[in-house]
Protein backbone atom coordinates (compact mmCIF):
# COMPACT_ATOMS: atom_id res chain seq x y z
CA UNK A 1 0.00 0.00 0.00
CA UNK A 2 1.17 3.50 -0.69
CA UNK A 3 2.08 6.08 2.00
CA UNK A 4 0.29 8.85 0.77
CA UNK A 5 -3.17 8.75 -1.11
CA UNK A 6 -3.34 12.33 -2.99
CA UNK A 7 -7.12 13.49 -3.22
CA UNK A 8 -7.97 15.69 -6.07
CA UNK A 9 -11.08 16.68 -7.41
CA UNK A 10 -11.72 18.22 -10.61
CA UNK A 11 -14.55 20.35 -12.25
CA UNK A 12 -14.72 22.22 -15.22
CA UNK A 13 -10.74 23.34 -14.92
CA UNK A 14 -9.06 25.28 -17.50
CA UNK A 15 -6.75 22.68 -19.05
CA UNK A 16 -3.71 24.96 -18.54
CA UNK A 17 -4.17 24.81 -15.02
CA UNK A 18 -5.14 21.43 -14.69
CA UNK A 19 -1.90 19.92 -16.19
CA UNK A 20 0.58 22.42 -14.26
CA UNK A 21 -1.42 21.13 -11.09
CA UNK A 22 -1.10 17.51 -12.15
CA UNK A 23 2.66 17.65 -13.21
CA UNK A 24 3.34 19.33 -9.80
CA UNK A 25 2.35 16.39 -8.41
CA UNK A 26 4.68 13.85 -10.44
CA UNK A 27 7.44 16.01 -9.96
CA UNK A 28 7.39 15.38 -6.30
CA UNK A 29 10.72 14.03 -4.33
CA UNK A 30 8.64 11.71 -2.40
CA UNK A 31 7.41 9.53 -4.12
CA UNK A 32 5.52 6.49 -2.33
CA UNK A 33 1.61 7.89 -3.53
CA UNK A 34 -1.26 6.92 -5.29
CA UNK A 35 -2.54 9.85 -7.04
CA UNK A 36 -6.51 9.29 -6.80
CA UNK A 37 -8.61 11.86 -9.35
CA UNK A 38 -11.76 12.59 -9.24
CA UNK A 39 -14.16 14.65 -12.15
CA UNK A 40 -17.33 15.63 -10.64
CA UNK A 41 -18.21 17.19 -13.68
CA UNK A 42 -19.72 14.15 -16.23
CA UNK A 43 -20.31 16.26 -19.34
CA UNK A 44 -16.72 17.37 -19.44
CA UNK A 45 -15.03 15.48 -21.83
CA UNK A 46 -11.94 17.76 -22.13
CA UNK A 47 -10.63 17.15 -18.54
CA UNK A 48 -10.37 13.44 -18.94
CA UNK A 49 -8.14 13.72 -22.14
CA UNK A 50 -5.99 15.64 -20.21
CA UNK A 51 -6.01 13.16 -17.38
CA UNK A 52 -5.50 10.11 -19.35
CA UNK A 53 -2.80 11.80 -21.70
CA UNK A 54 -0.63 11.00 -18.37
CA UNK A 55 0.90 6.86 -18.40
CA UNK A 56 1.95 7.49 -14.67
CA UNK A 57 0.53 3.91 -13.25
CA UNK A 58 0.55 6.06 -9.47
CA UNK A 59 -2.86 8.18 -11.54
CA UNK A 60 -6.34 6.20 -11.07
CA UNK A 61 -8.84 8.11 -12.34
CA UNK A 62 -12.71 8.16 -11.91
CA UNK A 63 -15.87 9.83 -13.05
CA UNK A 64 -18.92 10.51 -11.13
CA UNK A 65 -22.16 9.76 -12.67
CA UNK A 66 -24.07 12.88 -11.57
CA UNK A 67 -22.19 16.08 -9.76
CA UNK A 68 -21.39 15.30 -5.80
CA UNK A 69 -20.29 18.77 -5.01
CA UNK A 70 -16.94 19.48 -3.87
CA UNK A 71 -17.37 18.03 0.00
CA UNK A 72 -19.26 14.65 -1.92
CA UNK A 73 -16.28 14.34 -4.01
CA UNK A 74 -13.44 14.89 -1.39
CA UNK A 75 -15.82 11.96 0.68
CA UNK A 76 -15.48 10.15 -2.15
CA UNK A 77 -12.08 10.11 -2.12
CA UNK A 78 -11.49 9.23 1.33
CA UNK A 79 -13.43 5.94 0.67
CA UNK A 80 -11.08 5.16 -1.91
CA UNK A 81 -7.85 6.15 -0.29
CA UNK A 82 -5.42 3.46 0.83
CA UNK A 83 -2.58 5.57 2.09
CA UNK A 84 -1.97 6.09 5.25
CA UNK A 85 -1.97 10.16 4.81
CA UNK A 86 -4.11 12.24 2.68
CA UNK A 87 -2.06 14.59 0.76
CA UNK A 88 -5.36 17.39 -0.34
CA UNK A 89 -4.94 19.37 -3.61
CA UNK A 90 -6.86 21.69 -5.88
CA UNK A 91 -7.47 21.40 -9.33
CA UNK A 92 -5.92 24.71 -10.31
CA UNK A 93 -3.16 24.99 -7.60
CA UNK A 94 0.26 23.90 -7.17
CA UNK A 95 2.59 21.70 -5.09
CA UNK A 96 6.22 22.75 -5.01
CA UNK A 97 8.56 19.51 -5.15
CA UNK A 98 9.28 19.05 -1.58
CA UNK A 99 6.19 19.52 -0.32
CA UNK A 100 5.20 15.81 -0.22
CA UNK A 101 9.16 15.08 1.36
CA UNK A 102 8.42 17.26 4.63
CA UNK A 103 5.16 16.76 5.46
CA UNK A 104 5.74 12.87 5.32
CA UNK A 105 9.09 13.41 7.77
CA UNK A 106 7.11 15.86 10.20
CA UNK A 107 4.37 13.28 10.31
CA UNK A 108 6.16 10.45 11.20
CA UNK A 109 8.30 12.48 13.50
CA UNK A 110 5.31 13.88 15.65
CA UNK A 111 2.64 10.98 15.87
CA UNK A 112 0.55 13.54 17.92
CA UNK A 113 0.08 15.66 14.97
CA UNK A 114 -2.39 14.69 12.35
CA UNK A 115 -3.10 17.69 10.32
CA UNK A 116 0.32 19.64 8.79
CA UNK A 117 0.41 22.50 6.69
CA UNK A 118 2.78 24.96 5.38
CA UNK A 119 3.31 28.61 3.89
CA UNK A 120 2.08 29.31 1.01
CA UNK A 121 2.73 31.76 -2.52
CA UNK A 122 -0.08 33.55 -4.09
CA UNK A 123 -0.73 33.32 -7.87
CA UNK A 124 -0.18 35.30 -9.94
CA UNK A 125 1.72 38.09 -7.48
CA UNK A 126 4.12 35.84 -5.62
CA UNK A 127 3.24 37.55 -2.29
CA UNK A 128 3.55 35.08 0.58
CA UNK A 129 1.40 34.34 2.84
CA UNK A 130 2.40 32.68 6.10
CA UNK A 131 0.70 31.00 9.11
CA UNK A 132 1.35 30.07 12.70
CA UNK A 133 3.39 27.39 13.87
CA UNK A 134 2.42 25.67 16.60
CA UNK A 135 -0.74 23.65 17.60
CA UNK A 136 -1.80 26.50 20.61
CA UNK A 137 -1.06 29.04 18.15
CA UNK A 138 -3.49 27.57 15.34
CA UNK A 139 -6.47 26.20 17.32
CA UNK A 140 -6.34 30.34 18.96
CA UNK A 141 -6.28 31.50 15.67
CA UNK A 142 -9.21 29.13 14.41
CA UNK A 143 -12.04 31.17 15.88
CA UNK A 144 -11.17 34.65 13.62
CA UNK A 145 -9.91 32.91 10.14
CA UNK A 146 -8.84 29.70 8.84
CA UNK A 147 -5.48 28.93 9.81
CA UNK A 148 -4.20 26.23 7.90
CA UNK A 149 -4.49 26.50 3.91
CA UNK A 150 -6.73 23.12 3.44
CA UNK A 151 -5.21 21.65 -0.37
CA UNK A 152 -1.53 22.63 1.25
CA UNK A 153 -2.13 20.42 4.07
CA UNK A 154 -1.42 16.71 4.92
CA UNK A 155 -3.62 14.85 7.33
CA UNK A 156 -3.28 11.28 8.76
CA UNK A 157 -6.24 8.78 7.53
CA UNK A 158 -7.06 7.88 10.98
CA UNK A 159 -7.74 10.92 11.97
CA UNK A 160 -11.12 11.09 9.77
CA UNK A 161 -11.60 7.41 10.70
CA UNK A 162 -11.04 6.85 14.32
CA UNK A 163 -13.73 10.27 15.15
CA UNK A 164 -15.85 9.47 12.17
CA UNK A 165 -15.59 12.82 10.78
CA UNK A 166 -15.92 13.72 7.08
CA UNK A 167 -16.64 17.24 4.86
CA UNK A 168 -19.91 18.63 5.76
CA UNK A 169 -21.57 20.02 2.11
CA UNK A 170 -24.11 22.08 3.99
CA UNK A 171 -20.65 24.49 4.64
CA UNK A 172 -19.05 23.65 1.02
CA UNK A 173 -17.30 26.07 0.16
CA UNK A 174 -15.98 26.67 3.49
CA UNK A 175 -15.71 22.70 4.12
CA UNK A 176 -12.23 23.04 5.36
CA UNK A 177 -12.61 25.48 8.37
CA UNK A 178 -15.68 23.04 9.36
CA UNK A 179 -12.97 20.34 9.07
CA UNK A 180 -10.37 21.88 11.22
CA UNK A 181 -12.97 23.00 13.84
CA UNK A 182 -14.33 19.23 14.07
CA UNK A 183 -10.76 17.78 14.73
CA UNK A 184 -10.04 20.78 17.57
CA UNK A 185 -9.40 18.37 20.59
CA UNK A 186 -8.55 15.38 18.34
CA UNK A 187 -5.36 15.92 16.92
CA UNK A 188 -2.45 18.85 16.78
CA UNK A 189 -2.30 20.96 13.93
CA UNK A 190 1.02 22.30 12.51
CA UNK A 191 2.27 24.48 10.02
CA UNK A 192 5.97 24.21 8.47
CA UNK A 193 7.59 27.59 7.99
CA UNK A 194 8.39 27.47 4.87
CA UNK A 195 6.68 27.75 1.29
CA UNK A 196 5.78 24.48 0.03
CA UNK A 197 2.63 25.65 -2.06
CA UNK A 198 1.46 27.83 -4.26
CA UNK A 199 -2.08 28.83 -4.50
CA UNK A 200 -4.09 30.59 -7.79
CA UNK A 201 -6.20 33.42 -7.22
CA UNK A 202 -8.84 34.08 -10.00
CA UNK A 203 -12.39 35.14 -10.57
CA UNK A 204 -13.93 31.50 -8.51
CA UNK A 205 -12.41 32.89 -5.24
CA UNK A 206 -11.99 36.08 -5.19
CA UNK A 207 -15.75 37.13 -6.58
CA UNK A 208 -18.16 39.31 -4.35
CA UNK A 209 -20.45 36.46 -4.23
CA UNK A 210 -17.77 33.72 -3.15
CA UNK A 211 -16.28 36.02 -0.79
CA UNK A 212 -19.99 37.16 0.80
CA UNK A 213 -20.87 33.57 0.73
CA UNK A 214 -17.49 32.80 2.80
CA UNK A 215 -18.43 35.52 5.27
CA UNK A 216 -22.02 34.08 5.81
CA UNK A 217 -20.52 30.53 6.55
CA UNK A 218 -17.79 30.84 8.79
CA UNK A 219 -20.20 33.56 10.79
CA UNK A 220 -22.57 30.11 10.80
CA UNK A 221 -19.53 27.85 12.05
CA UNK A 222 -18.36 30.23 14.44
CA UNK A 223 -21.77 30.80 15.97
CA UNK A 224 -22.04 26.68 16.36
CA UNK A 225 -18.70 26.19 17.62
CA UNK A 226 -19.28 28.41 20.15
CA UNK A 227 -21.26 25.47 21.94
CA UNK A 228 -19.04 22.99 20.92
CA UNK A 229 -15.74 24.18 21.99
CA UNK A 230 -16.81 26.98 24.30
CA UNK A 231 -13.16 26.68 24.93
CA UNK A 232 -11.78 28.36 22.07
CA UNK A 233 -14.45 31.70 22.30
CA UNK A 234 -12.80 34.19 24.79
CA UNK A 235 -10.14 34.31 26.65
CA UNK A 236 -11.70 34.57 30.15
CA UNK A 237 -13.18 31.21 29.46
CA UNK A 238 -9.91 29.96 28.30
CA UNK A 239 -8.03 31.04 31.32
CA UNK A 240 -10.81 30.50 34.15
CA UNK A 241 -9.50 34.09 35.37
CA UNK A 242 -10.71 34.61 38.96
CA UNK A 243 -8.72 37.85 39.31
CA UNK A 244 -11.89 39.62 41.18
CA UNK A 245 -12.05 42.41 38.48
CA UNK A 246 -14.46 43.91 36.44
CA UNK A 247 -15.36 41.56 33.57
CA UNK A 248 -13.80 44.46 30.97
CA UNK A 249 -10.60 44.12 33.24
CA UNK A 250 -10.77 40.28 33.53
CA UNK A 251 -10.81 39.85 29.37
CA UNK A 252 -7.92 42.89 29.38
CA UNK A 253 -5.48 40.50 32.07
CA UNK A 254 -6.41 37.41 30.38
CA UNK A 255 -5.88 38.15 27.07
CA UNK A 256 -2.23 39.76 28.48
CA UNK A 257 -1.48 36.32 30.36
CA UNK A 258 -2.93 34.61 27.61
CA UNK A 259 -0.29 35.96 25.22
CA UNK A 260 2.68 36.13 27.46
CA UNK A 261 2.23 32.48 28.65
CA UNK A 262 0.01 29.82 26.77
CA UNK A 263 0.79 31.00 22.90
CA UNK A 264 4.47 29.83 23.44
CA UNK A 265 4.58 26.24 22.43
CA UNK A 266 2.15 24.66 24.95
CA UNK A 267 0.88 21.29 23.35
CA UNK A 268 -2.08 19.96 23.17
CA UNK A 269 -3.20 16.10 24.62
CA UNK A 270 -4.94 14.42 21.66
CA UNK A 271 -4.66 10.95 22.06
CA UNK A 272 -7.66 9.17 21.30
CA UNK A 273 -6.76 6.67 23.76
CA UNK A 274 -6.75 7.91 26.74
CA UNK A 275 -9.10 9.26 29.47
CA UNK A 276 -9.58 12.52 30.73
CA UNK A 277 -11.42 13.39 33.76
CA UNK A 278 -12.27 16.94 34.75
CA UNK A 279 -13.45 16.99 38.10
CA UNK A 280 -12.93 20.79 38.79
CA UNK A 281 -12.58 23.91 36.78
CA UNK A 282 -12.64 26.58 39.20
CA UNK A 283 -9.52 27.53 41.00
CA UNK A 284 -9.69 29.97 43.74
CA UNK A 285 -5.39 30.01 45.10
CA UNK A 286 -5.13 29.59 48.70
CA UNK A 287 -1.79 28.69 49.18
CA UNK A 288 -0.62 29.42 44.95
CA UNK A 289 0.89 26.34 44.37
CA UNK A 290 -0.05 23.44 42.17
CA UNK A 291 0.83 19.69 41.91
CA UNK A 292 1.65 17.50 38.58
CA UNK A 293 1.37 13.73 39.93
CA UNK A 294 3.00 11.23 37.89
CA UNK A 295 1.96 7.93 38.41
CA UNK A 296 1.99 3.94 37.07
CA UNK A 297 0.42 0.92 38.05
CA UNK A 298 0.51 -2.04 35.99
CA UNK A 299 -2.85 -3.56 37.14
CA UNK A 300 -4.54 -0.49 36.12
CA UNK A 301 -5.27 0.15 39.62
CA UNK A 302 -5.47 2.95 42.12
CA UNK A 303 -3.67 2.42 45.40
CA UNK A 304 -4.21 2.84 48.77
CA UNK A 305 -0.95 4.50 49.63
CA UNK A 306 -1.46 6.71 46.10
CA UNK A 307 -4.34 7.91 47.25
CA UNK A 308 -2.82 8.85 51.22
CA UNK A 309 0.00 11.06 49.31
CA UNK A 310 -2.73 13.02 47.41
CA UNK A 311 -4.63 13.75 50.67
CA UNK A 312 -1.16 14.93 52.14
CA UNK A 313 -0.61 17.10 49.19
CA UNK A 314 -4.09 18.39 48.42
CA UNK A 315 -2.98 20.12 52.19
CA UNK A 316 -0.58 22.44 50.29
CA UNK A 317 -1.89 23.30 47.35
CA UNK A 318 -4.83 24.38 45.36
CA UNK A 319 -4.95 22.18 42.71
CA UNK A 320 -3.50 18.37 41.78
CA UNK A 321 -3.68 16.73 38.17
CA UNK A 322 -3.06 13.17 38.29
CA UNK A 323 -1.66 11.84 35.34
CA UNK A 324 -0.64 7.81 34.68
CA UNK A 325 1.26 6.21 32.34
CA UNK A 326 -1.50 3.20 31.91
CA UNK A 327 -5.03 2.68 30.95
CA UNK A 328 -8.08 2.23 33.43
CA UNK A 329 -11.28 1.74 34.26
CA UNK A 330 -13.95 4.37 35.20
CA UNK A 331 -14.65 3.19 38.06
CA UNK A 332 -11.08 3.77 39.70
CA UNK A 333 -10.83 7.11 38.56
CA UNK A 334 -13.87 7.86 40.83
CA UNK A 335 -11.15 7.18 43.72
CA UNK A 336 -9.50 10.24 43.11
CA UNK A 337 -12.63 12.87 42.86
CA UNK A 338 -12.41 15.21 45.95
CA UNK A 339 -8.69 14.78 45.68
CA UNK A 340 -7.39 15.48 41.92
CA UNK A 341 -9.25 18.04 40.19
CA UNK A 342 -8.19 16.85 36.82
CA UNK A 343 -7.12 12.89 36.05
CA UNK A 344 -5.25 11.84 32.57
CA UNK A 345 -4.72 8.26 32.02
CA UNK A 346 -2.79 6.86 28.90
CA UNK A 347 -0.43 4.45 28.01
CA UNK A 348 2.59 6.75 26.65
CA UNK A 349 5.91 4.59 27.93
CA UNK A 350 7.63 7.77 28.38
CA UNK A 351 8.36 7.30 32.15
CA UNK A 352 7.36 9.63 35.09
CA UNK A 353 8.50 13.11 32.74
CA UNK A 354 5.90 11.79 29.56
CA UNK A 355 3.22 11.89 32.39
CA UNK A 356 4.68 15.38 33.91
CA UNK A 357 4.40 17.10 30.16
CA UNK A 358 0.86 15.71 30.15
CA UNK A 359 0.35 17.08 33.59
CA UNK A 360 2.02 20.30 33.02
CA UNK A 361 -0.17 21.17 29.56
CA UNK A 362 -3.80 19.99 31.10
CA UNK A 363 -2.78 22.41 33.74
CA UNK A 364 -1.80 25.37 30.76
CA UNK A 365 -4.64 24.83 29.22
CA UNK A 366 -7.53 25.14 32.04
CA UNK A 367 -5.06 28.67 32.80
CA UNK A 368 -4.38 27.60 36.28
CA UNK A 369 -0.14 28.19 35.70
CA UNK A 370 -0.78 31.46 35.64
CA UNK A 371 -2.12 31.62 38.99
CA UNK A 372 0.18 30.14 41.41
CA UNK A 373 3.93 30.89 42.42
CA UNK A 374 4.95 27.22 42.90
CA UNK A 375 4.53 24.12 40.99
CA UNK A 376 4.95 20.74 42.42
CA UNK A 377 6.10 17.77 40.67
CA UNK A 378 5.96 14.12 42.43
CA UNK A 379 5.15 10.42 41.43
CA UNK A 380 4.35 7.12 42.93
CA UNK A 381 8.10 5.83 43.86
CA UNK A 382 7.36 6.92 46.89
CA UNK A 383 5.28 6.43 50.01
CA UNK A 384 4.15 8.94 52.66
CA UNK A 385 4.85 11.60 54.18
CA UNK A 386 4.80 10.32 57.43
CA UNK A 387 4.69 13.66 58.87
CA UNK A 388 4.20 17.19 58.16
CA UNK A 389 5.07 18.18 55.31
CA UNK A 390 5.20 22.20 55.58
CA UNK A 391 8.79 22.84 56.51
CA UNK A 392 9.38 21.38 52.90
CA UNK A 393 6.92 23.56 51.04
CA UNK A 394 7.78 26.66 53.12
CA UNK A 395 11.63 26.13 52.24
CA UNK A 396 10.79 25.02 48.72
CA UNK A 397 8.62 28.77 48.82
CA UNK A 398 12.05 30.72 49.09
CA UNK A 399 13.40 29.68 46.04
CA UNK A 400 13.49 28.96 42.27
CA UNK A 401 14.44 25.16 42.15
CA UNK A 402 14.12 23.08 45.21
CA UNK A 403 13.44 18.84 45.49
CA UNK A 404 13.30 16.55 48.25
CA UNK A 405 17.11 14.93 47.54
CA UNK A 406 19.88 15.29 45.12
CA UNK A 407 22.97 13.23 43.27
CA UNK A 408 26.39 14.02 42.21
CA UNK A 409 27.25 10.66 41.29
CA UNK A 410 25.42 7.92 40.43
CA UNK A 411 22.65 5.12 40.70
CA UNK A 412 22.10 1.66 41.61
CA UNK A 413 19.70 0.30 38.90
CA UNK A 414 18.65 -3.51 39.80
CA UNK A 415 21.82 -4.86 39.66
CA UNK A 416 23.63 -2.27 37.54
CA UNK A 417 25.72 0.50 39.17
CA UNK A 418 25.79 3.64 36.81
CA UNK A 419 28.80 5.47 37.94
CA UNK A 420 29.24 9.31 36.57
CA UNK A 421 26.24 9.72 34.72
CA UNK A 422 26.75 13.51 34.67
CA UNK A 423 25.94 16.43 36.65
CA UNK A 424 25.20 17.17 40.26
CA UNK A 425 21.31 17.51 39.86
CA UNK A 426 17.95 17.06 41.45
CA UNK A 427 16.48 13.66 42.01
CA UNK A 428 12.92 13.84 40.23
CA UNK A 429 10.26 12.37 42.36
CA UNK A 430 9.50 15.92 44.51
CA UNK A 431 10.88 18.77 43.33
CA UNK A 432 9.02 22.55 43.24
CA UNK A 433 10.06 24.91 40.34
CA UNK A 434 8.99 28.83 41.45
CA UNK A 435 7.12 30.68 38.53
CA UNK A 436 9.93 32.32 37.31
CA UNK A 437 11.37 28.72 36.09
CA UNK A 438 8.07 27.08 35.05
CA UNK A 439 6.62 29.59 33.21
CA UNK A 440 10.09 30.39 31.06
CA UNK A 441 10.32 29.87 27.38
CA UNK A 442 13.31 27.42 27.56
CA UNK A 443 11.96 25.04 30.50
CA UNK A 444 8.18 25.46 28.11
CA UNK A 445 10.30 23.87 25.12
CA UNK A 446 11.85 21.43 27.70
CA UNK A 447 9.21 19.82 29.28
CA UNK A 448 7.06 19.73 25.71
CA UNK A 449 11.02 17.90 24.29
CA UNK A 450 9.94 14.97 26.42
CA UNK A 451 9.67 11.67 24.06
CA UNK A 452 9.75 7.97 24.14
CA UNK A 453 13.58 6.84 25.55
CA UNK A 454 15.28 3.24 25.87
CA UNK A 455 14.97 2.93 29.36
CA UNK A 456 15.66 5.13 32.51
CA UNK A 457 19.27 5.49 33.07
CA UNK A 458 18.40 7.26 29.27
CA UNK A 459 15.69 9.12 30.96
CA UNK A 460 17.73 10.87 34.27
CA UNK A 461 20.32 11.80 31.76
CA UNK A 462 18.50 13.41 29.35
CA UNK A 463 15.11 14.32 31.50
CA UNK A 464 16.38 14.42 35.48
CA UNK A 465 19.83 16.15 34.79
CA UNK A 466 18.96 18.02 31.81
CA UNK A 467 16.39 20.06 34.38
CA UNK A 468 19.10 20.73 36.86
CA UNK A 469 21.56 21.67 33.98
CA UNK A 470 18.13 23.73 32.15
CA UNK A 471 18.00 25.74 35.81
CA UNK A 472 22.01 26.63 35.98
CA UNK A 473 21.39 27.66 32.82
CA UNK A 474 18.90 30.35 33.21
CA UNK A 475 20.72 31.36 36.52
CA UNK A 476 18.79 29.18 39.28
CA UNK A 477 20.18 27.43 41.59
CA UNK A 478 19.34 23.82 42.40
CA UNK A 479 18.93 23.43 46.18
CA UNK A 480 17.52 20.64 48.31
CA UNK A 481 15.71 19.45 51.64
CA UNK A 482 18.33 16.66 52.43
CA UNK A 483 21.91 16.35 51.89
CA UNK A 484 23.06 15.89 48.40
CA UNK A 485 23.99 11.89 48.23
CA UNK A 486 27.28 12.10 47.29
CA UNK A 487 28.11 7.76 47.43
CA UNK A 488 26.72 5.78 44.71
CA UNK A 489 26.00 2.93 47.58
CA UNK A 490 24.48 5.70 50.04
CA UNK A 491 20.42 5.36 50.37
CA UNK A 492 18.67 8.11 52.05
CA UNK A 493 15.89 6.35 53.15
CA UNK A 494 16.29 6.62 56.92
CA UNK A 495 17.24 10.10 56.37
CA UNK A 496 13.82 10.71 55.04
CA UNK A 497 11.99 8.63 57.69
CA UNK A 498 14.28 10.35 60.57
CA UNK A 499 12.60 13.39 59.24
CA UNK A 500 8.84 12.20 59.06
CA UNK A 501 8.47 12.20 55.25
CA UNK A 502 9.04 9.34 52.93
CA UNK A 503 10.21 5.85 51.83
CA UNK A 504 11.39 4.86 48.67
CA UNK A 505 9.37 1.88 47.42
CA UNK A 506 12.54 -0.16 46.90
CA UNK A 507 13.43 0.15 50.03
CA UNK A 508 10.58 -1.56 52.07
CA UNK A 509 12.77 -4.80 52.47
CA UNK A 510 15.18 -2.99 54.92
CA UNK A 511 13.00 -1.49 57.00
CA UNK A 512 13.47 -2.49 60.85
CA UNK A 513 10.55 -3.89 63.23
CA UNK A 514 10.88 -0.09 64.90
CA UNK A 515 10.85 1.91 61.75
CA UNK A 516 8.19 -0.32 60.74
CA UNK A 517 5.56 0.38 64.45
CA UNK A 518 6.28 3.78 63.51
CA UNK A 519 5.18 3.77 60.22
CA UNK A 520 1.85 1.40 61.01
CA UNK A 521 1.08 4.28 63.93
CA UNK A 522 1.13 7.41 61.57
CA UNK A 523 -1.03 5.05 58.88
CA UNK A 524 -3.62 4.53 61.29
CA UNK A 525 -3.82 7.45 62.41
CA UNK A 526 -4.77 8.29 58.92
CA UNK A 527 -7.24 5.52 58.88
CA UNK A 528 -4.91 3.33 56.64
CA UNK A 529 -3.45 0.16 58.00
CA UNK A 530 -0.37 -0.68 56.27
CA UNK A 531 0.15 -4.74 56.38
CA UNK A 532 3.90 -5.31 55.53
CA UNK A 533 4.12 -8.75 54.55
CA UNK A 534 1.50 -7.87 51.80
CA UNK A 535 3.95 -4.77 50.84
CA UNK A 536 0.71 -2.37 50.82
CA UNK A 537 -2.11 -0.86 52.13
CA UNK A 538 -5.02 -2.68 53.09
Amino acid sequence: MPKVSVCLAVYKTKSEYLKECIESILRQTYADFEFLIVDDCPEDKECEKIIQSYKDERIKYYRNEKNLGISGTRNKLLELAQGEYIAVMDHDDVSLPTRFEKQVAYLDEHPECGVVGSWYKKIPNGKIKKKKENNAQIVNALKNSCPILHPASMIRKSAFIDNDIRYQPQFTPAEDYALWFDLVGKVNFHNIQEVLFAYREHEGNTSKEYAKRMIELRKQLIQKNKHEHPELFGVRGLLNCCFGLSEKKIEAKAAKMYKKYILNGFATLSDTSSLLKIFNTELISKHKRGVIFASYNAEQKITDEVLYYLKNLKKYSDFIVFVADNSIEESEVQKLKGLADIAYFQRHGEYDFGSYKRGYNLAAQQGWLSQIDHLVFANDSIWGPFGDMSDFFEKASRTDFYGLSGNTHGYVIGKQKIYNIGCRHIQSYLFVLSKKFFMNQEFVTFINSVSKLPNKIEVIIKYEQGMSCLARKLGLKPETYLPVQKDITKQNWKDLLQKGLFIKKRQLKKISRSDFEKLSKTMKQNFLCWDKRQGGLV
